[in-house]
């Protein structure tokens, strides 16, 4: 019933699922209009799937903030730039670029 309301409301589709087996979607992955970050231990059958459901190209495993897990916590992203935590790695911030299609 919930779910039905936040359709109306926002006129969006709602789907509910976990992702890598982990309730908090929100925390372990991140989208915009052109791709999306996830948590590291996705299977690749899934990545795919949210990948087409969010209809973006770009879609890659990452962490933030030296292999932290709920890659939320340290990032900030738009279809044009991504702002990240300070303790972020050269290579956290390629994987989260590819994710983006930055790069």
């Amino acid at each position: 019933e919930n779910l039905k309301k936040i359709e109306e409301t926002l006129d969006v589709e709602v789907v509910q699922r976990k992702i890598a087996g982990k309730n908090l979607v929100g925390s372990i992955a991140y989208a915009t209009n052109k791709g999306i970050a996830l948590y590291r231990d996705i299977k690749e059958e899934e990545l795919e799937e949210i990948k087409e459901l969010f209809k973006v190209k770009h879609a890659n495993i990452a962490t933030v903030n030296r292999g932290n897990l709920y890659i939320s916590s340290g990032l900030l992203a738009n279809s044009n730039c991504l702002i990240v935590g300070q303790e972020t790695t050269p290579i956290e911030i390629h994987n989260l670029q590819e994710a983006f299609g930055f790069i």
